[in-house]
């Protein structure tokens, strides 16, 4: 299935670039995009290790918690907008933070500090009835920075994956 999510995804939207759940059954999508289309894509794992967390965030337990965490900030900000989607509403509502505790490198020394960690995808699974998957392509696209390139088109700094491209050549 992975080949026909990925030409499916390319078929239509051929000029955005891609950001892929390569954990699990995404693995084949990113491979088919990267090494026989040669797409635009970046991948990345909700399970890894998260980054260190920018001023006024949380530290965050994995890579999953940290991309809602900073879409969450963005949005709040007003830097981000959440499309009038419903369901992309529910999925994202349906998620809920954990209070935790990490231990973190500062300053050369192993400090513990407050984090937090999203609860499990299973727990949301079962409050909706289904798979948050907009909310799995929202969070990861919100997060990715982005800049405008020398012809005045919205590019990824990170090879985000958009829905729109702009162009403003019509002038």
């Amino acid at each position: 299935t992975g080949p026909r999510v990925a030409d499916a995804a390319v078929a239509e939207f051929p000029l955005s670039p891609f950001i892929v759940d390569a954990g699990g059954v995404g693995s084949s999508v990113y491979d088919h995009l990267v090494e026989v289309i040669r797409a635009d894509a970046s991948a990345v794992q909700f399970g890894a290790a998260p980054p260190e967390p920018v001023l006024g965030e949380p530290w965050s337990e994995n890579m999953r918690t940290a991309m809602y965490v900073r879409a969450s900030m963005l949005v709040r900000f007003g830097l981000v907008d959440v499309a009038e989607d419903p369901l992309l509403l529910e999925e994202l509502l349906a998620h809920e933070l954990l209070s935790k505790q990490r231990t973190v490198e500062v300053d050369g020394r192993k400090e513990r500090v407050e984090a937090v960690l999203l609860i499990a995808k299973d727990k949301v699974k079962e409050r909706i009835g289904r798979s948050p998957d907009r909310a799995d392509a929202f969070v990861p696209a919100a997060g990715s920075p982005v800049q405008v390139d020398h012809e005045h088109r919205l590019v990824a700094h990170q090879k985000r994956r958009h829905d729109f491209l702009i162009a403003e050549r019509a002038r």
